[in-house]
């Protein structure tokens, strides 16, 4: 007896060597009588027989002596891998239903097989368990039956499957070279079965952990700071030189966790900072909470919350913002399905702006303390200039039509300039009307969603330089471009060829002091931003007119929000004719308003100089109550220069305007 009792000594010394000091002995898997943790044996005082014996063991399942959980578990899942047509297993192999014997709660931790050399017929007694022995689901430990929270077992590791785009392919974002197979010696990060063509094997419960050393914590196989674990299968694209890999911003236990993330700051945490391998809140994607609230949280501990980097949260708590607290209807690669981005299923996740495994802090698009950039340019309008964008998914129309629908869209696994992602859910794109670059959406601030790609379309007659430079625009006419009088700095510049961004107009109302650059939220009517705010109407609630700008340019009108580019009247002079020749016009009705001439909606216009006719639909004319809340004119044609305007010009038929006669070849 005693040489039997030597043998199953040795076998257990040399199989599972660290069952000493660091290993078995001082974690939370030692469940004898002596063990640390808060489930343990009430007398038992072996600590290898909860899982091993080295005889008499139940059949296929070598050394083992725990009774195997038989349970049916919800596994993970995701859009992401579905679409990507990657196999997701049906069920938990063998080998991870061994872990999960004791793990997902319906097995008693002390029911083993047989206890030196006799078979049990009850479990063993034990403390820290629930009134049936299992494991209590208030522990860390507890993973149940549903496992769409927790990494997904059983799963092939398979590098070959890539995503189709129209611009290009994207990866899996598995690394090609796999972790070892069933490796000898029995360490580190490894996958089980057998190769076979682009598959590599498996992942198992024990890829991750290993349960006979807690060294790294969480019984982890190797430390996990820095996302030393994680990298070693998942290879992001862009994630070196990020700015969650480099951050060393603090990182504190977020509101409601009930285990710490364990770790100084964003860049040690690494993709822990946001994930979290099991029992977390956001499903799928293993997120530590329900979506948008991953990154930040009305709190002062989450790195996007009260008192975190770039606090996110104090700005989507305002009057205007995108959609981000509609919470479960994001779908990972939804740039490809039009139908997740429109009327039925409107959203804008943090995701579908900014890429967290790409996005970089510099270089930044806009300098600190301003509203804008120092300069303008041809590449004004690229993603390049803005780090936090990098890697955001995006749509291109292919077509530049004159006014009209733009129906055809090559989808980007990485936009390269800012209105792509943009136009993925403001054009045609979510949209999907021909008709009209009108749609009314429930939930909408304002009664309409346009059709942006159609507003800026390089074939109208004109546009702000969203997509290319005022003089590469197809549908317009000499002068294309605006003079240098006509703009303020930095937008003086580079006249015809500079191009801007959507954020250079929409964004946060203190953008030059604490709140994060960007069109996240506002207090302001679309979230104007800038020095000025206001627009159509003025902060008194009437429609901006040509006096207010002449009379009060230094007072109340400065809130003209045009006038943040546009100098319209300085030191006494109009800086085109024919605002000169408009000023003291309709004085009854308290001047020419703005909206008389200028569509309502500033993108671009079917008509030359963001001019708009009587006919047009709202919101581009007003269609105020009143006379004159709308568009006046029945013709426009652009002249040589701001100052060449004559009556010749225009054409319209309203009372005051009588002497501007129809002379023909106007825009249409």
């Amino acid at each position: 007896m005693k040489a039997l009792r030597l043998v199953i000594l040795l076998f257990f010394f040399f199989a599972f060597p660290l069952v000493a000091e660091g290993g078995i002995a001082n974690s939370k898997h030692n469940l004898s009588v002596s063990g640390p943790g808060t489930v343990k044996a009430v007398t038992e005082t072996e600590l290898c027989i909860f899982c091993h014996i080295p005889h008499n063991t139940r059949p296929a399942v070598p050394l083992w002596n725990h009774e195997v959980t038989q349970a049916a578990y919800q596994m993970y899942t995701s859009d992401y891998l579905t679409r990507a047509g990657y196999a997701t297993p049906a069920d938990v192999g063998q080998r991870s239903r061994l872990c999960l014997s004791c793990h997902d709660g319906t097995v008693a931790v002390g029911s083993v097989y047989m206890v030196r050399g006799v078979t049990q017929t009850v479990p063993l007694p034990m403390i820290g368990v629930d009134a049936t022995g299992k494991l209590p689901s208030t522990l860390a430990g507890y993973l149940g039956l549903d496992l769409r929270d927790d990494h997904p077992v059983s799963i092939k590791y398979d590098v070959g499957v890539t995503i189709p785009f129209g611009g290009g392919v994207r990866t899996i974002e598995l690394n090609a070279t796999a972790p070892a197979i069933n490796p000898k010696p029995y360490r580190g990060v490894k996958l089980y079965g057998t190769a076979t063509g682009t598959i590599k094997g498996y992942v198992e419960c024990t890829s991750c952990h290993d349960p006979h050393d807690d060294t790294n914590g969480k019984f982890l196989v190797i430390s996990n700071a820095y996302a030393a674990l994680c990298t070693t299968c998942h290879s992001k694209d862009g994630w070196i030189g990020s700015i969650h890999q480099i951050s060393t911003k603090p990182i504190n236990n977020p509101v409601g966790e009930t285990q710490p993330i364990g770790y100084a700051s964003v860049a040690e945490a690494g993709c822990m900072a946001c994930h979290k391998s099991h029992s977390g809140q956001g499903i799928p994607y293993l997120l530590r909470k329900v979506e948008e609230n991953t990154c930040y949280y009305g709190n002062s501990t989450s790195c996007h919350g009260t008192l975190g980097a770039k606090n996110i949260s104090s700005v989507f708590s305002r009057a205007k913002t995108h959609p981000v607290a509609l919470s479960g209807r994001h779908r990972n690669l939804d740039v490809l399905y039009a139908t997740d981005l429109g009327a039925t299923n409107r959203h804008a996740e943090c995701y579908d702006c900014h890429n967290p495994h790409q996005a970089k802090d510099l270089p930044k698009r806009v300098p600190a303390a301003a509203w804008y950039p120092s300069s303008v340019g041809a590449t004004s309008n690229r993603i390049s200039n803005s780090g936090a964008l990098t890697g955001a998914t995006g749509v291109q129309p292919t077509t530049s039509p004159l006014w009209a629908a733009r129906t055809s869209y090559t989808t980007l696994n990485s936009a390269d300039y800012e209105y792509q992602i943009c136009y993925k859910c403001h054009s045609y794109y979510a949209i999907q009307n021909a008709l009209s670059p009108l749609a009314s959406w429930a939930g909408l601030s304002s009664p309409y969603i346009t059709d942006q790609a159609w507003e800026f379309s390089p074939g109208n007659k004109s546009a702000h330089p969203i997509e290319v430079g005022l003089t590469s625009m197809t549908g317009s006419y000499a002068p294309r471009a605006l003079v240098s009088a006509q703009m303020s700095a930095p937008f003086n510049t580079n006249l015809g060829t500079q191009t801007m961004y959507c954020s250079d107009c929409h964004g946060a109302d203190n953008e030059t002091t604490t709140d994060p650059k960007g069109p996240h939220g506002a207090n302001n009517a679309f979230m104007l931003k800038g020095p000025r705010k206001y627009w159509p109407k003025n902060a008194a609630g009437g429609y901006w007119t040509l006096n207010d700008v002449r009379n009060n340019m230094n007072n109340w009108s400065n809130d003209l929000f045009c006038v943040n580019c546009h100098p319209l009247y300085l030191g006494g002079t109009w800086k085109n004719v024919a605002h000169k020749e408009h000023e003291d016009r309709l004085s009854g009705q308290g001047g020419v308003r703005c909206i008389n001439c200028h569509i309502v909606v500033p993108h671009g216009s079917k008509r030359s100089r963001l001019i708009g006719y009587d006919t047009d639909p709202a919101p581009y004319n007003a269609s105020g109550i009143g006379t004159y809340d709308k568009l006046l004119l029945k013709g426009f044609k652009k002249p040589a220069g701001p100052n060449n305007y004559s009556k010749s010009n225009c054409y319209s038929t309203v009372s005051g305007c009588t002497t501007h006669g129809n002379a023909g070849g106007y825009d249409p």
